[in-house]
Formats: structure tokens, C-alpha cells, sequence
């Protein structure tokens, strides 16, 4: 069976929050899960999207995986790349192609719009995923550490440029 993969739509918001909350709870974020329908359709719905999101369908229609993402920029080369927020398999669903498939129309994607990379992050203990990924010709950068604000660090940080305004 060849899915079927496409773009989300407005009335997707709530299917696409479902397989959000899926995956924060298969990584164990379950927590950090604090998006609604609302702040869905706000940012992936709006008028000027900063972000994009596709479903991986079965031959039936249903949604058996997602991806967010955007576009990036890298300095070095001046070329935009793809940068994957999320990528999601339903786990009935893993072992079957269905990953290897998203990335794939991801970098198909990419590369059709002149980016020269696609990038992702994965979880350290995620010792699965990032065997995947290398067995897909990604290599990590274990010399580059992400570093994160969040919006009361940003608030913390913004007020430093407003004093001297």
C-alpha cells in the first residue's frame, strides 16, 4: 500500500492536535503539551504561515503520521534548508516504511524549493530514531549544542534593549 501524503487544511486542526498530543506522550512530554485548537489554527491557518504541517494517510484516509516544519537559513552556504519540528508515526503503524516515506517527500519537498538541507532534532535517549536516521545517510552533529529561552527567559532578555529605549 502506497500512503498518501498532504498538506493539513483548516479542518484539520483537531486531527492534527490529536497526533500532536500522541507524540508528546510518546516522548514522555506529555507535560509540556500545552497547545489547543486555537493556537493551531493562529499559527499553522493563518494569513502569512510561519510553519507548514503534513499527514501521511493509509489507503483508507486515515491519518497514520504528520510532520511540521519550516524553513531555516544557513549562513554558510546562503541557501534556505527544511528544518523538521516534528516528525510522527502512529506506533501501530512503525516498521512498515511510513517514516523513511515522509522524509523522503520532505527532502523531495526541499529540494524543489532550493534548499540545500533538511534538518531535525532528536531526543538523546531516542537511540531508535537516530539509528533511522542514520541508516538514512543523516549524520549527527555532536558538535553543536541546542540552546533554548523560553518566553519568560525571552521577556527576562527583551527588557535589557526596552531600558535603554
Amino acid at each position: 500500500m502506497k500512503p498518501r501524503i498532504r498538506h493539513a487544511q483548516r479542518g484539520d486542526v483537531r486531527l492534527l492536535l490529536d497526533l500532536m498530543n500522541e507524540l508528546a506522550h510518546h516522548q514522555g512530554l506529555h507535560d509540556e503539551m500545552v497547545g489547543t485548537e486555537t493556537r493551531v489554527l493562529e499559527t499553522l491557518f493563518c494569513d502569512n504561515p510561519k510553519v507548514e504541517a503534513i499527514l501521511l494517510e493509509d489507503d483508507a484516509h486515515e491519518a497514520i503520521g504528520f510532520a511540521i516544519f519550516f524553513h531555516n537559513y544557513s549562513t554558510f552556504s546562503c541557501q534556505h534548508g527544511l528544518y523538521i519540528e516534528d516528525l510522527y508515526v502512529r506506533e501501530s503503524h512503525r516498521e512498515r516504511g511510513y517514516g523513511k516515506y515522509l522524509l523522503s517527500y520532505l527532502s523531495d519537498l526541499g529540494l524543489s524549493r532550493g534548499c540545500a538541507q533538511v534538518e531535525l532534532l532528536c531526543l538523546d535517549d531516542n537511540t531508535v530514531a537516530m539509528g533511522f536516521y542514520k541508516k538514512l545517510g543523516a549524520h549527527a552533529l555532536d558538535t553543536w549544542t541546542v540552546h533554548k529561552w523560553t518566553s519568560t527567559q525571552m521577556e527576562q532578555l527583551a527588557s535589557l534593549t526596552k531600558e535603554k529605549r
